[in-house]
């Protein structure tokens, strides 16, 4: 069978920085080697309007659209579906990937009825099972119960969840299928990329921490799970002798919760020689951080690393389960700084629950007086099933039943304590303000300007500030 990947473009373009979807290699690898063709078409980056999909999906024919959906996306997703509702109405359409793992399963149902199917976590084994029953039109009720982490419905009508899996050798998966990736069209998640062609690489998965806003665990599990060295080497040896790739944005939660794994990547890298560029963009564990490590890592070819700092208030790092304190945030950032020229952007946090305005403005202070060359500011969302997210519906400070899958915006601004949502909004950009307006962080930041990613990357952050609503 034929399964086109789509990725719809957001109506409001908020998207400055694109990058492949290496979900969707994964499942595209995992799909071909049962037999059927993958396709992917990221609207986007393949520059196919919402006029000509249409078009575009008649020329390919599918048998079956999949759709990975982020929350922020349903709005997107759902145009995009009645688009193709229209005109292939008995095509099957399935979706997976962050929003159908966190939403009730009912809810998912309801607020994007038209799709058939959609998957739990991760769903390289699933989805092919699913393929194959379609392909000998056997996708009953009891043949669809024994497929991990389906979300469908069941002989009564009603809405069915199978269990989650999660592959415990990750090297049984293999590589994303980068023959369908034009990596021309893409660039790094991080503004300071180095020139050249990048590719996101995922080395493991799984986060054994507790953070009480993050959702990562109930995404990949809170066991890390690792692939080979041996299987990591190979996979960027071939993408950088093969497709040229120099930089390599390595998107794993936590690559550093496993110092001697952590180690042994960069070790092997230096021993082959690969010359290479990487950065950790979607950070790493501060407590983790030792010298013997970060210097391994500089001399391996990283650049830059994110830190998920959160905030500058002790308290507020204690009501996170964060399992840090401000002065291990200071003596781990010293050691990178002092013994490495790796760049280190800030993850901050403000308006989390309980927190008052000192508080916030403790983490202004703190990020101005780390040595980070850029930072990123969120306002607090309760993301739906994480811990802080069931205190709060416990404590009735947020219903449940108000809660709208599809009005959600890319920021999230929702006041639940005493500082109200106008206030919070002007906090952030001022705190935005305050960290970028000094000297020599825009003297860096013009100094750094000489690709043209980094230009776009800058006009997205200043365009999605101004039109915040």
């Amino acid at each position: 069978m034929k399964i086109l990947f789509l990725i719809p473009a957001p109506k409001k373009n908020m998207n400055y920085v694109l990058s492949p979807d290496i979900a969707l290699g994964y499942l595209a690898t995992a799909v071909r080697k049962q037999g059927h063709q993958p396709i992917i078409l990221h609207m986007e980056a393949d520059k196919v309007p919402y006029s000509k999909l249409i078009t575009k999906i008649k020329l390919i024919k599918p048998d079956i659209i999949g759709l990975r959906v982020f929350s922020r996306d349903i709005t997107d997703c759902n145009y995009c579906i009645s688009l193709i509702r229209e005109v292939l109405k008995n095509i099957y359409i399935v979706i997976g990937g962050p929003h159908p793992t966190m939403a009730p399963s009912q809810d998912l149902f309801d607020t994007m009825p038209s799709i058939d199917y959609g998957f739990k976590g991760e769903a390289e084994k699933g989805l092919p099972l699913l393929l194959d029953l379609i392909k000998n039109n056997q996708n009953k009720p009891n043949n669809l119960a024994t497929i991990p982490g389906l979300i469908y419905h069941n002989s009564k009508n009603k809405i069915s969840t199978n269990k989650q899996y999660f592959e415990p050798n990750l090297d049984q998966l293999g590589i994303p299928a980068w023959d369908l990736i034009n990596f021309k069209k893409y660039s790094s998640f991080t503004f300071w990329a180095k020139p050249g062609k990048t590719a996101p690489i995922l080395l493991t998965r799984g986060c054994p921490y507790s953070c009480e806003f993050c959702a990562v665990h109930l995404l990949a599990g809170k066991k890390i799970r690792k692939r080979s060295i041996a299987h990591v080497i190979s996979e960027i040896e071939l993408l950088h002798y093969k497709y040229n790739i120099t930089n390599f944005d390595i998107i794993d939660d936590n690559l550093t919760a496993d110092t001697n794994y952590a180690k042994e990547f960069c070790k092997e890298i230096i021993k082959r020689k690969i010359n290479i560029n990487w950065a950790c963009p979607c950070g790493i564990r501060l407590d983790a951080i030792n010298i013997p490590l970060i210097k391994l890592m500089e001399q391996s070819g990283c650049y830059s690393i994110s830190l998920g700092i959160e905030s500058g208030s002790d308290k507020t790092l204690k009501n996170m389960n964060k399992g840090i304190t401000t002065l291990i945030i200071k003596e781990k950032i010293a050691i990178i700084s002092k013994n490495t020229n790796i760049i280190l952007h800030g993850h901050f946090i403000l308006g989390y629950p309980e927190e008052t305005e000192a508080d916030i403005k403790k983490t202004s202070n703190i990020s101005q007086e780390l040595p980070l060359s850029s930072a990123s500011f969120y306002t607090f969302f309760p993301i739906p099933a994480t811990p802080v997210y069931n205190k709060l519906i416990e404590k009735g400070i947020i219903n449940k039943n108000d809660f709208q899958w599809n009005s959600l915006q890319q920021y999230h601004n929702i006041s639940i304590n005493k500082i109200s949502q106008k206030l919070l909004k002007k906090t952030q950009l001022r705190t935005y303000i305050k960290f970028y307006s000094r000297p020599k962080i825009l003297f860096k930041y013009l100094l750094s300007l000489r690709h043209k990613h980094q230009l776009k990357w800058v006009i997205g952050v200043i365009r999605n500030q101004l039109t915040k609503k």
